[in-house]
């Protein structure tokens, strides 16, 4: 987990950038005190955030929380005394709480409570991507017979979002599920906000779709690291463009940049003088300017080496082909 000098610096320069908001994915990584079995050592503490927001909100920055709260458990669920909240067959094989069980959808509330006594933001962004093992618990099986994946799902995040409306807190959902399964788009309550990620497509259809329901949208590009040994530079670019103009041209709540998984051989700090450039590019920067300004003419031509002119020589590097790679070599 971060501590809290660095998300201070992190804060800061990301202000400078351009940016008005930073969104902690915190996972099992923050210290819910409901759930104290799943902090690891060194996990963020409810003080540390609260001196965060109360030294950059009269800036005029947000640090709004992004938790989980059905997928991409299986921190909580692998750590010990979270194996009860599995949805998989096997606890190694799950990574999503079940949507049927009382005492999950009670556990997940006190999450969110936890979340709201320590976050004051209004939005609290409670995930709902990448849910794709509905229906593999008896219980959960027997109601997507009924209504189906969408159905179930639908229910689950109406009953959560009416909870964190309820607390007087803005919910919002990544939009892949609803987007996927356009019933449960339609259970949703409309003050919910939706993410809109899409790191390879222009997101323009997806954005008026979900417009056209009624919702309130954010654009989410993502600095390409995901499905990279560094990263893949030019896509980089060209996904934050497409979803810039689109923000703009539809009138969405904005853009958020989204980074992900640098576990494997991505280094995170190389990495944030690119965070911090597509900041300076959203606020109008060229991209060779933006990436100069955030970290010199050394890191610009880096950048440009590893990020462009090496993955065009390599089968094994260019876009497309790492990701798969990896899961076979380095998570398998």
């Amino acid at each position: 987990s971060p501590t809290l000098d660095f998300l201070r610096e992190v804060c800061a320069k990301s202000l400078d950038a351009g940016y008005n908001a930073l969104g902690l994915y915190l996972e099992h990584r923050f210290a819910y005190p409901s759930a104290p079995w799943a902090a690891d050592v060194g996990a963020l503490k409810a003080k540390e955030i609260e001196r965060l927001s109360k030294e950059f909100s009269p800036k005029g920055f947000r640090i709004i929380p992004f938790i989980n709260t059905l997928g991409h458990m299986e921190g909580f669920i692998r750590a010990e005394g979270g194996q009860w909240l599995a949805e998989g067959a096997t606890i190694r094989a799950s990574a999503q709480v079940c949507a049927s069980r009382k005492e999950v959808v009670s556990f997940v509330r006190s999450l969110v409570d936890d979340t709201i006594r320590t976050f004051d933001d209004p939005w609290i962004h409670l995930g709902g991507d990448e849910a794709h093992q509905l229906g593999q618990c008896v219980r959960c099986e027997k109601r997507v017979k009924k209504v189906g994946a969408g159905g179930l799902y639908g229910d689950y995040y109406r009953d959560l979002c009416e909870y964190v409306l309820g607390k007087g807190r803005t919910p919002c959902l990544w939009a892949d599920m609803v987007l996927a399964y356009p019933d449960a788009l339609r259970m949703l309550p409309k003050e919910t906000v939706l993410f809109d990620w899409q790191y390879s497509d222009d997101p323009t259809p997806t954005t008026k779709r979900l417009l056209k329901a009624g919702f309130k949208v954010v654009n989410c590009p993502a600095v390409h690291t995901y499905d990279a040994t560094w990263c893949h530079l030019p896509l980089t670019q060209q996904n934050v463009d497409e979803h810039a103009k689109v923000a703009k041209e539809l009138n969405t709540e904005g853009v958020l940049v989204t980074t992900w998984e640098f576990s494997f051989l991505s280094n995170y700090a190389s990495t944030l003088p690119l965070i911090y450039a597509v900041g300076r590019r959203l606020s109008g920067a060229s991209w060779g300017a933006a990436i100069k300004k955030s970290g010199g003419k050394a890191y610009y031509d880096a950048a440009k080496a590893l990020g462009e002119q090496i993955p065009k020589l390599s089968k094994f590097l260019r876009p497309g082909t790492w990701r798969p790679l990896r899961e076979a070599f380095i998570m398998r």
